[in-house]
């Protein structure tokens, strides 16, 4: 995970498995190797169960004491004035 002490930022993915190497390298590639890649297999889907995740990707954020609190089905420009200040407002 990569972040602050206020945040972390998690990518996990559950292609199957002939898919993990391209989704480990899309990943890079998008990050420019700033966010840690999690592989979960078949027998791990339990935690996209848990967020009910309705798409991919599905990006979910938590404050420290495990509730969420913003939710976003979709791709989303991170680097966007709107995403800064989001992530600003969280971990401030």
């Amino acid at each position: 995970a990569k972040g602050s002490d206020k945040c972390q930022v998690v990518a996990i993915s559950v292609d199957a498995n002939d898919d993990k190497d391209y989704a480990r390298q899309r990943l890079q590639e998008l990050t420019g190797g700033n966010v840690d890649f999690y592989f979960a297999p078949p027998e791990k889907w339990d935690i996209v169960y848990e967020s009910k995740a309705q798409g991919f990707p599905t990006t979910v954020i938590y404050d420290a004491d495990s509730n969420e609190i913003a939710r976003l089905a979709g791709e989303a420009e991170w680097d966007s004035y709107e995403a800064v200040a989001l992530i600003d407002a969280i971990t401030n």
